[in-house]
C-alpha cells in the first residue's frame, strides 16, 4: 500500500517537546488511523505558522507518559524525521476569509490535529511546498512528493470577494472574529447557526432538513463510504443541551460556540457517540485570526 500524506498541526506551547522527541499526541477514543510509513507535513501554528518538518509515522501507543500538560491525551504517535526546514513554509492566509492563493486553500481546510486533504488540494499544497523548499529535501523524499503533483498543476481557483460588513448599529456585540463577512462572534444560538452555515462546506457537511422538533438539523457528512446522515443540535453553550432536556441518543453532533461541559457530561456524550463542535475553537478570536490546531474530532471522519 502506498503511504498516505497528511498534515500535522502542533501548538507553539508543545512544539519544542514534539520536535525534540519526534512525537505527537491526540485525544479521543479512536486511534489516529495512520499506517507505518505515512508521511506527515508538520506545521507549527500560532503567530509564526507554517510547515517546518516532514516526518514519517513509525508507531502509536497509549499516552501513558507524555510531556504535555495542556490537555489529557489518549494516544501518542512516534515519528522519524525526513526533512527539517530552517524557516516555516508559510501558507500566507489573508483577508477576512483567510484564503491562501499560494496553496489555493482556506485556513479552515487545515483546521484539526491530523488533516487529510482531498487529492487535488494535497497536490496544490505539495507543489507549492516543493517550489519553496526543494533544496532542503533529499532526492528520495522529493521523488515521493513529486508523485502527488500532476504534470500540469490545476489553475488556482479565485475566491469570492469577502462580504462587506454592514454598519447597522447594535447595542452589544461579541468579540471580533472577521470570519467570511461575519464581523463579531455569536451571542446566541441563532448566531451559532449563521456562523456554522459559513463553515459547512469546509467541514464536508450538507444540509438536508430542519425538523420541527429535536434535533435542529438533519444533514449529510462526507465519509469514505459516501454521505452519511448526521443529526445536529445547535446551542450557544454546550451545557444548554442538558438544560433543555435533550436526550443524547437523539443526536450525533452538538454545534455550539463554547464547550463548557463538565467532565462527567463530556464523558457521557462521548460514550453515546455524540461529537462536540465548538466554533470558538475553530475560529481564532484574535486580530490575526489564525488557525487553531486543537480541533480534534472536527475533521470529517474517514
Amino acid at each position: 500500500m502506498e503511504p498516505q500524506v497528511g498534515i500535522l498541526n502542533i501548538r507553539p506551547i508543545n512544539w519544542d517537546e514534539c520536535d525534540k522527541a519526534k512525537i505527537f499526541g491526540t485525544r479521543g477514543a479512536n486511534r489516529s488511523r495512520l499506517d507505518r510509513g505515512d508521511i506527515l507535513l508538520v506545521r507549527r501554528t500560532g503567530k509564526d505558522y507554517g510547515c517546518l518538518r516532514i516526518w514519517e509515522f513509525v508507531s502509536e501507543e497509549k499516552a501513558v507518559d507524555v510531556p504535555w500538560t495542556d490537555a489529557d491525551y489518549t494516544w501518542k504517535q512516534s515519528f522519524k524525521e525526513l526533512a527539517g526546514f530552517t524557516s516555516p513554509f508559510c501558507e500566507e492566509f489573508a483577508g477576512t476569509s483567510k484564503y491562501s492563493f499560494k496553496v489555493a486553500l482556506s485556513a479552515m481546510r487545515l483546521a484539526g490535529s491530523i488533516v487529510h486533504l482531498r487529492p487535488d488540494e494535497l497536490a496544490r499544497y505539495v507543489a507549492a511546498l516543493l517550489r519553496e523548499k526543494h533544496s532542503e529535501m533529499r532526492d528520495d523524499l522529493r521523488g515521493k512528493l513529486q508523485l502527488l503533483v500532476p504534470p500540469e498543476e490545476k489553475p488556482v481557483p479565485k475566491p469570492l470577494p469577502p462580504i462587506a460588513p454592514t454598519s447597522r448599529p447594535s447595542d452589544i456585540v461579541g468579540e471580533p472574529i472577521n470570519y467570511r463577512g461575519i464581523v463579531y462572534a455569536p451571542l446566541n444560538e441563532a448566531g451559532v447557526i449563521l456562523l456554522f452555515s459559513r463553515m459547512m462546506e469546509d467541514l464536508g457537511i450538507i444540509y438536508e432538513s430542519s425538523p420541527a422538533e429535536f434535533p435542529d438539523m438533519i444533514g449529510r457528512i462526507r465519509t469514505v463510504r459516501g454521505f452519511e446522515r448526521i443529526r445536529i443540535e445547535f446551542e450557544f453553550r454546550a451545557s444548554n443541551f442538558f438544560r433543555h432536556g435533550h436526550e443524547p441518543t437523539g443526536c450525533d453532533m452538538i454545534v455550539c460556540w463554547e464547550n463548557d461541559l463538565k467532565t462527567d457530561k463530556a464523558e457521557l456524550l462521548e460514550r453515546k457517540g455524540v461529537k462536540i463542535l465548538a466554533l470558538s475553537e475553530i475560529v481564532e478570536s484574535t486580530a490575526e485570526n489564525q488557525v487553531r490546531e486543537d480541533g480534534e474530532g472536527y475533521s470529517v471522519p474517514g
